[in-house]
């Protein structure tokens, strides 16, 4: 028993660093996009199209690279769920910091950014992982 938790452990964490290599990546080629973008559009359309392909590479990256199965449509069709859950968690976290515990709105940001990064890969991870085996390996 004990070994399958190690093996979990090692797991998530070589996971995990694949999760945040692949947001590293995916910040770099979405920005990129947008500054492309800028060139012949104006900025909200530029920011809306790169947003959105963003959330498609992502889906490729986290699909192919981070949890390596297959990208299914039905994968996919989740997708958007786990952004608007991670959404509501930093909306919600963003309010507390400034509203209830006066935290300065721009640490608050920062904060909540840091603290949606282990709350969306365990959302992404739930998701990508149960359609594979209907529990987790």
């Amino acid at each position: 028993m004990n070994n399958g938790k190690t093996r979990l452990r090692t797991l998530m964490s070589a996971e995990f660093v694949r999760y945040m290599l692949a947001g590293v990546v995916n910040t770099g080629l979405s920005y990129g996009l947008y500054l492309l973008l800028l060139t012949w559009l104006p900025y909200q359309a530029a920011y809306a199209i790169a947003y959105i392909a963003g959330i498609g590479t992502q889906f490729l990256l986290h699909t192919c690279f981070v949890f390596r199965v297959p990208p299914t449509i039905t994968r996919l069709s989740g997708y958007p769920l786990i952004h608007l859950l991670l959404y509501a968690y930093g909306a919600a976290l963003l309010h507390t910091l400034v509203e209830m515990l006066g935290v300065k709105m721009s640490v608050a940001g920062l904060v909540v950014i840091i603290a949606s990064f282990p709350v969306g890969f365990l959302l992404t991870r739930i998701w990508l992982k149960y359609e594979s085996n209907k529990k987790f390996k």
